[in-house]
């Protein structure tokens, strides 16, 4: 069961990350994005460790928070003037 509900959520931060880079993103803040990036990101990271199990807490710490950081940057990046995505 852990699988199936840590899949769910998954499946939903990755929907929050494709918000991120949809229309959605003319009309929002950036700071608005980033919030949504990193918030996706933590999603994403706790599903992981559900589906896992057994994680430490050192995991549940530092998963969600590296996954976080990541997708702002990440998101930053790949819009950035210059970046492969900017419009």
């Amino acid at each position: 069961m852990p699988d199936v509900v840590g899949g769910v959520v998954v499946v939903l931060g990755f929907a929050l990350a494709i918000t991120v880079v949809t229309p959605a993103r003319a009309r929002l803040s950036t700071r608005a994005l980033d919030v949504l990036a990193a918030f996706a990101g933590v999603i994403v990271g706790v599903g992981g460790l559900l589906i896992v199990g057994g994680a430490n807490v050192w995991s549940w710490v530092v998963a969600p928070l590296v996954l976080g950081i990541g997708a702002v940057t990440q998101r930053r990046a790949l819009f950035a003037p210059g970046g492969p995505l900017r419009t």
